[in-house]
């Protein structure tokens, strides 16, 4: 809540977090910096990661069909 012309909460979140991100070069660092502005971190396993790493290119994505026509160029040349 704002008092006397003060910021509200949420506006003293938004702008540690917008200095924190400044300051940060990745995330690590970033929870760094909020650790030291005295913030706590929790996480909560209920919500899917956002992105995922892939082992391999997915089926019919571009670096698989590139890596298909380079391979098949090698093998023309082999059986000539």
């Amino acid at each position: 809540m704002k008092q006397n012309g003060g910021l509200s909460h949420r506006e003293l979140l938004k702008t540690d977090i917008n200095t924190a991100l400044a300051q940060s070069a990745n995330f690590k660092v970033f929870e760094i910096r909020l650790k030291d502005m005295s913030y706590e971190i929790y996480r909560d396993n209920n919500f899917p990661p956002l992105f995922r790493k892939r082992d391999r290119p997915a089926e019919g994505s571009l670096l698989r069909q590139a890596r298909e026509r380079i391979h098949a160029r090698s093998n023309q040349g082999k059986t000539s």
